[in-house]
């Protein structure tokens, strides 16, 4: 009862934290229409796009920025930690849970061989203040530890519940790791 009262109050969708549904969503949209569908879990948002005009799923997995951590992203089975808009991350150094520290710049060859944009900003800040990693160096890790420099701040991103959602969004339409996207819509 408390909640059809808060929901009402603020305005606010039910139900508020919604889990993906049990049974997966139809496939057909009909033709020139596009259907939209976001659900929530564990912390991530999942954004599932059926274009019925081309026939293409678009997935969109993101852990949004919050007061204590950045926006995590999803994409070419990488996962993608936003840094602040200013912090260049060229010389960015990171952990996997408490185990010893990697330079970013050293997954380089394993990015660029998965054809992967390294350049994501401007002449000044190439990276973006964006951190990659694959997904298959986080297999099972609770939490990254990432800093910019050697005098930079020490930011924390938790990627709990990151490998449910995943499945989630797959069992959803999601099951080509091509139809995820990291950018906003185009």
């Amino acid at each position: 009862m408390l909640h059809f009262v808060l929901a009402g109050w603020f305005s606010l969708p039910w139900p508020f934290d919604h889990k993906a549904p049990r049974a997966p969503l139809p496939a057909h949209v009909p033709l020139g229409k596009v259907r939209e569908t976001t659900y929530t879990q564990d912390g991530w948002t999942m954004t599932i796009r059926r274009d019925g005009f081309t026939d293409t799923v678009r997935c969109r997995l993101v852990s949004l920025k919050t007061l204590f951590q950045g926006r995590i992203t999803y994409a070419d089975e990488i996962l993608g930690f936003q840094l602040g808009d200013g912090d260049n991350a060229l010389d960015a150094w990171y952990r996997i849970d408490s185990g010893p520290p990697h330079r970013w710049q050293d997954l380089y060859p394993q990015l660029v061989a998965r054809d992967v944009a390294l350049d994501r900003g401007p002449i000044d800040n190439p990276t973006g203040g964006l951190v990659l990693i694959p997904k298959d160096q986080l297999a099972g890790a609770r939490a990254v530890t990432i800093r910019v420099g050697d005098r930079g701040p020490v930011r924390t991103f938790r990627i709990g519940g990151f490998a449910a959602a995943l499945a989630t969004a797959k069992y959803n339409g999601c099951a080509d790791e091509r139809s995820f996207q990291r950018d906003p819509w185009g």
